[in-house]
């Protein structure tokens, strides 16, 4: 594999850097590399601006290629972002032919990915690593080329290519303590009372927003301010200042903040979460877990402990009434950092991770609370759902029972059911009740709708005639016909409506009066 590893000469960096990116693109592209030639490169720039300028000139002096920025995206974002732009159809029934889709492509193209380290909504993401081992890899091939620029410090271990910019100084040596704490907050933008907390917890005492307005009107060639907070105008800067403090000071700074945002939560208290009563709820429900994992993080790292505790993620993790307010995206974000990837599946940050590749990503904070509300009645976790129900998210269902196996859902007591073809409404000795009806072998099986008692089943095709004075059907169109006979009679009454999802009920949603 050829290997290139050179540093920019000084003075001209973005030019001859962007000469060796497009020889390499140039050789590679014409079979002049060799059949061992690797299909993506790493363009690592210590200064955090300058590749990305680099990538800009590339992409405007080479036919075809594809300039996408990866600050503050998902890796499934980018992903989606790079397809779109290379023509692949991401209609929902034709985007899993992408691969064979990129394998046709007419000519090959040049992809390129500027400011991979900044994946992510929040500082400590662990999207940046997802990015690099999964989305390049996966995109990477005999007809797309990738070009991906990124801090040192996410630098794959075995990484083939490799280019090297020079870095470039700031000028700037002795930064006041509420610039250094801004640099600590997780999500990139924060509230000014955010920002005097982070102040507070870096340099031990309280400061006045007042005060802050003046750091901002000093600073105000690195510092910007809008509706939501304060942000660096350059986000290299932060990334500088952090690399500066010890672990020890970052993690006092995200454990104070932990604590604190869960103090005060209760003022964020909304129907639709969060993030929608404001600047500083924007900022717990996409920081907050972040904080929490990372200061996790930094007490493993010190402990010498082989495996995380993660005391102050996992404490998350047993509060409804704040996990109900966090996107699924931030939970399943910090949990990969908090756990180091081998997340608890008996948790909401499993049923978080779980749940995705099923295809259930709620578009509002409601609906996936309803979700974790649904997860956590299914294992059993009555403590957890009674705590998601009261935490002022206006939730969209709630169950109060369920013996059947959510998507993705890998804990004892939903394994043993096994698929169910459809819920039909009955009645069980007047009182309403669901029939479940299973596809192998065909069976029955009666449930109480209230308390989820197991009333009756499973029969197998017919049902018992000691039974049949038991059970009826609820009032409405089936009035004064007779009750169910057999398990065809129960299965004659499903409705043809699509199902939710072909790996879940395979049944469309099922409507009664008791939720």
């Amino acid at each position: 594999m050829t290997k290139h590893s050179r540093t920019a000469v000084e003075g001209t960096p973005e030019g001859e850097m962007r000469s060796l990116l497009s020889a390499w693109w140039r050789d590679g592209r014409d079979g002049r590399a060799g059949r061992a030639r690797s299909e993506r490169a790493h363009l690592v720039d210590s200064s955090g601006v300058m590749g990305a300028s680099v990538l800009k000139q590339l992409h405007q002096r080479t036919e075809g290629s594809i300039l996408v920025d990866a600050a503050g995206q998902t890796a499934e974002e980018v992903h989606a972002e790079v397809l779109h732009r290379l023509g692949v159809d991401m209609s929902p029934g034709n985007r899993r032919n992408w691969r064979r889709t990129l394998k046709r492509l007419g000519e090959s193209r040049l992809v390129l990915l500027a400011h991979a380290h900044r994946a992510g909504h929040t500082r400590g993401s662990s999207e940046p690593d997802h990015l690099l081992s999964h989305t390049v890899r996966d995109l990477s091939g005999r007809k797309v080329g990738t070009v991906v620029h990124l801090a040192p410090e996410r630098l794959p271990r075995l990484a083939e290519v490799v280019f090297r910019l020079h870095g470039r100084e700031t000028g700037e040596a002795d930064w006041p303590i509420p610039i250094r704490a801004l640099a600590l907050a997780r999500p990139r933008v924060a509230p000014l009372r955010i920002w005097a907390e982070l102040t507070a917890a870096l340099g031990g005492e309280p400061v006045t927003e007042t005060v802050l307005r003046g750091v901002l009107g000093e600073f105000s060639a690195h510092l910007v301010s809008g509706e939501d907070g304060v942000a660096f105008v350059e986000e290299s800067l932060a990334e500088e200042l952090r690399r500066g403090m010890a672990d020890d000071e970052i993690g006092r700074v995200d454990r104070h903040m932990t604590e604190w945002l869960r103090r005060i939560s209760p003022e964020f208290r909304h129907p639709e979460g969060w993030a929608k009563s404001g600047p500083e709820g924007l900022y717990a429900a996409t920081g907050l877990a972040m904080h929490a994992a990372q200061a996790d993080f930094i007490e493993w790292l010190s402990s010498g402990d082989s495996e995380p505790r993660a005391p102050l993620f996992k404490d998350l993790l047993r509060d409804g009434s704040v996990l109900a307010h966090i996107p699924q995206t931030a939970l399943m974000d910090a949990a990969r950092c908090a756990f180091i990837g081998d997340i608890p599946g008996n948790s909401a940050a499993g049923a978080a991770v779980r749940l995705w590749p099923y295809g259930v990503i709620p578009s509002t904070q409601p609906e996936w609370a309803a979700w974790l509300h649904v997860m956590a009645t299914a294992r059993g976790d009555r403590t957890l759902a009674a705590a998601i129900a009261h935490s002022g998210v206006r939730l969209p269902w709630k169950a109060k029972w369920t013996h059947w196996r959510p998507p993705g859902g890998c804990h004892w007591r939903y394994l043993e059911p096994g698929p169910i073809d459809g819920l039909v409404e009955v009645r069980w000795q007047g009182r309403p009740a669901v029939a479940g009806l299973y596809p192998q072998p065909a069976r029955a099986d009666i449930w109480d709708a209230a308390t989820g008692e197991h009333l009756a089943g499973p029969w197998y095709e017919d049902i018992p005639e000691g039974n049949h004075g038991d059970l009826s059907w609820p009032p409405g169109e089936n009035q004064g016909r007779p009750g169910p006979e057999t398990v065809g009679d129960l299965e004659d009454v499903l409705s043809e409506e699509e199902g939710v999802h072909f790996l879940f009920l395979d049944s469309p949603r099922y409507p009664s009066g008791v939720r």
